[in-house]
Parts: C-alpha cells; structure tokens; sequence
C-alpha cells in the first residue's frame, strides 16, 4: 500500500489512532475461530504494517529534510561569514561593536543549530513533530538573522 507523504504529514495523530482502533478490531477479532474472521484480520494486519511503514517513512524522509535545510543554512552562514572576515582581514570592511556583537550571536544561533543537528536521529515518531516544528522556526529565524546582518554589513 503506497501512501504519499504529503498525505501523511499532517495526520500522524490521525493515523495513530486508525492504527489504535485497527488494533481493537483485531483483537476483537481474534476470539473467533471462523476462516472468514481470521482472513480478514490478516488482512487488517497486514494493513496496519503498511501505515505504520509509511509512517516511518515519512518521517525518515522529513528527519533528512530538515537535517539537510540546517546543512545548508549553516554552510551559506559559514560561506558569508568567511567572506565578511576576510574582507576585515584585508582592510576592506572596518569592524565597530555592533557587528562585532551580531557576528558573535550568528555564530552563538549556528552553533545551535549544529547541536540540534544530532538531536534529530533520537527522536521518535511520537516527538518528531514538534520537534520538526521547533527546527523549522529555529531555521528560519537563523536565515532571517544571517539575511538581516549581511544586508546591513556586506
């Protein structure tokens, strides 16, 4: 059973619970001794293990998003910053307090997202959403705090 993971991104509390009450119906199930009751709950079975094989799924391939979004924000921030510190270095860009100090807080929120980055592979699906939530938030604030200070500084 192919299920797309568009689908399947807002509804894992949905699908907890069709596999809750799929589990109920089965045990349900299991007191009959009829060929027919039996076939059926195989079949419920087996189709509770696709959904919660997709399920899995789409929260592997969500996990790898977003590892991959934090990556790549991390790597733009560290590409600009280089540039900017090289600029100082050569004399081209004077360094005053405040850059000083926006400097230090990107580098404070990229570190931060660094530990996160580890975090990701411990979560379950149970938390994964939430968390998903927070690194979304988190990212995008790093991005706007990296757009902010270039556009001011560069």
């Amino acid at each position: 059973m192919k299920v797309k993971s568009r689908k399947l991104n807002k509804s894992h509390g949905w699908l907890s619970l069709i596999l809750l009450v799929l589990m109920v119906f089965i045990g349900a199930s299991c007191g009959s001794s009829s060929k027919k009751d039996k076939d059926k709950t195989e079949a419920l079975t087996e189709e509770v293990q696709d959904v919660k094989e997709a399920v899995e799924d789409l929260v592997a391939q969500e996990k790898a998003d977003i590892k991959k979004s934090i990556e790549s924000a991390i790597s733009d921030a560290n590409e600009q910053l280089s540039t900017l510190e090289q600029k100082i270095k050569d004399g081209e860009r004077k360094l005053d307090a405040k850059t000083t100090k926006l400097m230090n807080d990107i580098k404070v929120k990229r570190d931060s997202l660094s530990e996160k980055l580890s975090e990701i592979e411990n979560q379950t699906d149970e938390s994964w959403e939430e968390f998903k939530k927070e690194m979304e938030h988190d990212i995008q604030q790093f991005k706007s705090s990296i757009s902010d200070f270039f556009e001011d500084n560069i």
